[in-house]
């Protein structure tokens, strides 16, 4: 969130100087192009999604052996059901999102307090006329319905509030007040937008000008009418567009109407073109930032090399497990398993390894339980309720009962032995020992182990391999040896995710 937070900050920041620029270069008729230049925001949002990262894949239950598992069990995701008092970081954008909707809030309130006790004089064309005690200029503002409002002064001198009314529907007819809420709704999600409103207000006073006169109005009394307004002008609401007090360009603009050379022109719009064409490498770059954590591939080579020369878990380097490390250490919700995967095992990973070495068996099987519980010792109700009751898992393991039963474990409504440490890593131990002597080799096994051993040797007889990794290309086992190749290197080094 970090990162398309900054995002957004680094392209508002970018539409506001290109806004300057703009509007110094081209005086008049730069309303398009700062509103082009505002493309740049969903240009670069557009940026940052487009290298697809994979979400992370929630772990699977454990499958019933041989002799229990008839019925198709499916993957259950247990990430989705941690429970609520596992810690969790609030992001501190968060607070500055709250903070950035103040001045938001903020301008609502002014808008209604001002509006308030305001009455209806005219209705012209769906446009609604009011006065405004509180107003100190006329403005326009879209409330549901084009709206302009006056201020009493403006109101009592019949010919500066006809100039005023035509001068504020000009800015309903350019969607200007519309343009207001969109500025607005940006403030909210970056402070820096707020920035934004006096060059974009400066670009539309000048073009509701220039429009106005090209409708025939009279130059002199229109600006004698922006001069008196502007004596009494005080800031209007956020919402609102119309007569903002930049008074001697404006008169300058109406005295001499400025010459549009080719250069000029030509250097406003090729930086309208520079920030659009840059803001999807913006955000291309920021998604860099969501997924730096994407382990090398020459780190990965070595960590696989490593994992393979200790003899257990051969095939390492296969590309399914560089996908799968990546979703663990490299994606918001495989971060925080791993994290908190990390802080359970240190309390209990060093017994279950030293009952793997007693048994024979590879070290590393202890990444087991972090795919499969993330090392919590889960009861069988903490998993959604949609999950069929034979079919939820329990312990660091995550048995589930009719596996559990099989391996000597007692399971019944007053006593779950799945939740004592010491019985069911001995039950896992022993179901993984079984498995890797039906088929001699771990990835079979660890395959067998979450998805029955019926499930793998169907898979086997029917593609005609014996390596997991084909197995899995080719749809006929899932991802779970990966998975656990993936977690067993992040134990080996847990910097990959602190």
């Amino acid at each position: 969130m970090i990162s398309a937070w900054l995002l957004v900050q680094l392209a508002v920041a970018l539409v506001l100087v290109a806004s300057w620029v703009v509007l110094r270069l081209v005086p008049t008729r730069a309303v398009v192009l700062h509103r082009a230049l505002l493309l740049a925001l969903p240009l670069a949002a557009i940026g940052a999604l487009g290298p697809v990262e994979h979400r992370f894949s929630a772990p699977a239950q454990v499958w019933a052996p041989a002799e229990h598992d008839a019925l198709a069990v499916p993957r259950v995701a247990v990430l989705s059901s941690l429970p609520a008092t596992l810690p969790t970081a609030l992001p501190w954008e968060l607070a500055l999102v709250v903070l950035a909707a103040f001045p938001a809030l903020n301008a609502a309130v002014g808008l209604r307090r001002l509006l308030r006790g305001s009455l209806r004089m005219h209705r012209v064309r769906g446009v609604e006329v009011r006065l405004a005690p509180a107003a100190g200029t006329p403005f326009a503002v879209w409330l549901g319905r084009p709206v302009v409002v006056l201020d009493p002064d403006t109101a009592a001198e019949p010919a500066l509030a006809m100039l005023a009314v035509r001068h504020e529907l000009q800015h309903h007819r350019a969607g200007d007040t519309l343009f207001a809420w969109i500025l607005l709704a940006l403030g909210v999600v970056s402070p820096l937008a707020l920035l934004l409103r006096r060059p974009f207000a400066e670009a539309e006073e000048l073009e509701c000008d220039r429009a106005l006169l090209a409708r025939g109005t009279p130059v002199l009394p229109y600006a004698r009418a922006l001069a008196r307004i502007a004596l009494r002008a005080t800031p209007g609401p956020a919402l609102a567009a119309g007569m903002t007090p930049f008074l001697p360009r404006r008169i300058l603009m109406l005295q001499t109407p400025p010459v549009l050379s080719r250069l000029r022109s030509l250097g406003a719009f090729t930086t309208a073109a520079l920030v659009l064409l840059l803001s999807v490498p913006l955000g291309w770059a920021a998604d860099g930032l969501i997924l730096d954590h994407r382990v090398a591939p020459a780190a990965f080579a070595a960590r696989a090399e490593a994992l393979e020369a200790r003899g257990a878990f051969l095939g390492a380097a296969h590309p399914s497990v560089a996908q799968a490390l990546d979703r663990l250490v490299a994606t918001p919700e495989g971060r925080r398993w791993a994290l908190l995967s990390l802080s359970g095992a240190e309390s209990v990973r060093p017994a279950f390894e030293a009952r793997l070495v007693a048994a024979g068996l590879p070290i590393e099987l202890a990444a087991v339980p972090m795919v499969e519980s993330g090392y919590r010792n889960r009861r069988a109700d903490s998993l959604p309720a949609t999950v069929p009751a034979n079919q939820r898992g329990a312990g660091y393991w995550m048995f589930i009962a009719p596996t559990a039963r099989a391996y000597g474990l007692e399971v019944s409504d007053t006593v779950d032995e799945r939740l004592d440490p010491e019985k069911e890593t001995l039950a896992a131990i022993a179901l993984l020992g079984a498995n890797y002597e039906s088929y001699g080799d771990w990835g079979l096994a660890l395959a067998a182990y979450n998805q029955g051993n019926r499930a793998v040797s169907r898979a086997i007889a029917a593609e005609g391999s014996r390596d997991s990794f084909v197995l899995t290309e080719r749809g006929a086992l899932n991802d779970y040896v990966a998975q656990v190749y993936a977690a067993a290197m992040v134990l080996e080094d847990p910097t990959l995710v602190r």
